[in-house]
């Protein structure tokens, strides 16, 4: 490498192979012992360590009988890292060329030539090469990367540092650390010519299941696999866009921002509506708002027919969220009676009508359809929905909400960014399905008890796999909860316990813990919305406590972190 003259290219190939160890043809790996030289006893001693070994699939709930393999080495045996390099060495010896032009670990290969067409010719030959003999090259995760060294002039550069700062490659099996140099010339040269390499750009789609039972292609999400480079310059350009954006985004989206979740956006919501509802003669309306999205698949010069699907933007590129964000930042409320919140593309309009007028409501309403027909995103009024929450005596027949000649439906709870609100403001239905999803893990628990696990091995599954489900969006719902709703949940803490033998905290102590931990962290953010909330007292020491005339507005998140820190 070091004729490299600054004018030519290096043209890499990082070959995957599928299953490397699990596809070793057992005749082969005797045929290759042998030819590397080791004396017959030992290939026989081997030999018959695999013929005659026999294997189970054991897990948390049992056993499985035992069963033959009779392809493959054994997976963490000590001979066989010694034996797959023994094959390899056998496989590639027609093909291998000297370092620094092929490399080898275990069954990590990259290939490495001057140009596009000499690599691809290599690659061939070691696919024949390989495949010929039982073992698979992945066409999906074999990545091609073309290094031009060649220098240019322009405006913005990145220095070297700060490349390094983030540039991280996974490769044989350890994150290694760039010096930044080559990573910032290939960077640098794409900021110039305004142009990505077309190598880094490629992505491979994975549809995650979105639910359980899958009924059509929009329960699933597709998830784009993409290159680490382009990851790292992604991150590069995001340091820089979100030192300019930061301070003009819309301070009511909670998604992918610092100090910002799920909880921070359901409990501004409720905050929103339990301090309206306050007030005599008011209701709220809330419209939770879902989208169409179409989209196609390009392969070559054809394309696909267009579809709709509503599962949101592919996920695992670094630049997504923030440019989502952006794109949807001037999509906001124009009225203060009405609020628009946004968590990426889940969008909840939030209503406060005073005396029955709800002409500012339906007039965003409105708007928020114009707005998007103009940003070719598609209101799907088959899922959008409307929820009313009225507390006033005598209640009248409120009109209904039609958006594009479509009546909006009307539903009695909704499940808002994972925490289930009824429109009654009571939370039985949400902890009704905590507590059973808990219960359902209890099981497990039981289980590993049986087989004896140590009882800091059960109180770390417990932790991770039930407390987490008890915990989820605690600090939204856990102060409104009944004390009969707060004992059952208990009851599934001393369950628990019961089964470890050791004691657990109880709900009470680790959602105090979460609110008062979550509202410093608020005080300290003056972007946060929330942070205006938390008002010092002149003497400097305690905030100024919540105005609440009810009680499930007393025991709502913000109240309740105000008062525990003033405690």
């Amino acid at each position: 490498m070091s004729t490299w003259d600054g004018q030519r290219e290096l043209h890499c190939v990082f070959v995957d192979l599928e299953k490397a160890y699990d596809r070793v043809p057992r005749e082969e790996l005797w045929y290759c012992m042998r030819k590397s030289g080791v004396a017959e006893k030992y290939v026989r001693v081997v030999q018959d360590m695999y013929e005659r070994s026999r294997t189970v699939v054991r897990c948390a709930v049992g056993q499985t009988e035992e069963f033959k393999v009779e392809v493959g080495l054994h997976q963490g045996s000590a001979l066989s890292p010694f034996l797959f390099a023994m094959v390899m060495d056998q496989l590639s010896e027609e093909v291998r060329q000297e370092s620094p032009w092929t490399m080898m670990f275990a069954d990590d290969i990259v290939i490495c030539s001057e140009s596009r067409e000499q690599v691809e010719e290599n690659l061939e030959r070691w696919r024949f090469a390989l495949e010929r003999s039982g073992m698979k090259v992945s066409r999906s995760n074999t990545e091609y990367m073309c290094v031009n060294e060649r220098e240019g002039s322009g405006t913005v550069r990145l220095q070297g540092e700060e490349v390094k700062k983030v540039q991280k490659f996974k490769y044989l099996g350890s994150t290694v650390q760039s010096n930044g140099e080559c990573g910032k010339e290939i960077f640098n040269r794409s900021l110039e010519l305004c142009e990505v390499p077309a190598c880094f750009k490629r992505s491979t789609i994975i549809p995650i299941p979105k639910k359980p039972k899958i009924t059509g292609l929009n329960d699933y999400r597709p998830v784009a696999l993409t290159s680490v480079v382009m990851k790292t310059f992604e991150r590069l350009v995001l340091a820089y866009l979100k030192n300019i954006t930061g301070p003009l985004l819309d301070p009511l989206q909670f998604a992918y921002r610092a100090n910002r979740s799920v909880d921070d956006a359901v409990n501004m919501g409720l905050h929103f509506i339990l301090q309206h509802l306050d007030k005599s003669g008011t209701y709220v309306r809330l419209l939770f708002v879902d989208f169409n999205r179409h989209q196609l698949v390009k392969l070559g010069k054809f394309k696909s027919n267009s579809r709709t699907t509503s599962t949101g933007a592919p996920q695992g590129c670094v630049l997504s969220p923030l440019l989502l964000s952006l794109y949807t930042n001037d999509c906001t409320s124009t009225d203060p009676s009405v609020k628009l919140l946004k968590f990426a593309d889940d969008t909840t309009v939030i209503g406060l009508i005073q005396d029955g007028d709800e002409s500012a409501y339906r007039q965003e309403i409105e708007q928020l359809a114009a707005w998007c027909s103009l940003n070719n995103l598609e209101l799907n009024t088959l899922k959008t929905v409307e929820m009313i929450v009225d507390f006033r005596r005598n209640t009248p027949a409120l009109p209904p909400l039609t958006i594009m000649n479509s009546t909006v439906p009307t539903v009695e709870s909704f499940r808002f960014l994972g925490t289930t609100i009824s429109q009654d403001l009571k939370w039985d239905t949400h902890i009704d399905a905590t507590i059973k999803k808990a219960q359902q893990r209890l099981y497990f628990l039981r289980q590993l008890r049986k087989f004896n696990l140590p009882q800091e091995l059960l109180i770390h599954f417990y932790s991770a796999v039930i407390e987490s489900v008890l915990c989820t969006s605690i600090t939204v719902w856990f102060g409104s909860a009944t004390k009969s709703d707060m004992r059952r949940l208990q009851r599934t803490v001393r369950t628990a316990e019961r089964i470890i033998g050791a004691p657990l905290p109880t709900l009470q102590e680790l959602y105090t813990s979460r609110v008062r931990k979550r509202a410093l962290k608020i005080t300290l953010d003056p972007s946060h919305p929330g942070h205006i909330l938390f008002d010092l007292l002149p003497s400097g020491r305690r905030y100024r406590a919540a105005n609440t005339r009810t009680a499930r507005h007393k025991n709502s998140f913000f109240p309740q972190a105000i008062y525990l820190l003033n405690s």
